[in-house]
Parts: structure tokens; sequence; C-alpha cells
């Protein structure tokens, strides 16, 4: 199987546009399988943070809300 690495998922992360999420809510979601380390998650929160108006982690039925403006 895969594996999840930190050095593409961060060169990733620099290539989103945060503009896109301005004023919006957020939900982070793990789909396909692979296990993905809390430090991922942490970053993602860090990097819209600054911008969005929640961040929520799970499922649509019942998010987990971890920051909220």
């Amino acid at each position: 199987g895969s594996m999840f690495k930190e050095t593409p998922f961060r060169n990733s992360l620099r290539s989103i546009n945060l503009s896109e999420y301005t004023d919006k809510r957020v939900l982070i979601k793990a789909c396909g399988g692979m296990p993905i380390p809390p430090w991922a998650f942490m970053l993602v929160t860090a990097k819209l943070q600054p911008v969005v108006r929640s961040i929520s982690y799970g499922d649509d039925c019942a998010p987990i809300v971890v920051y909220k403006r």
C-alpha cells in the first residue's frame, strides 16, 4: 500500500488558494482508506484558520468543530 508522505503533502498545501476559503465553513474529511497522521490535520487547520469562518473534521452527519471565528 501507499504511505502518507510529509514533503509532498506540505508542497500541495502551499499551492492552496486561500481566497477560495475566505469566510467559508470548511469540513475536512479523510477519504480513500489511507490513514492520515494527526500532524496533517494540524497543518491544514493552521493554513486555513486565518481566513475561514469555521473548520470541522469528520463527516457531514457528525462533524467535530475544531475552530470557529
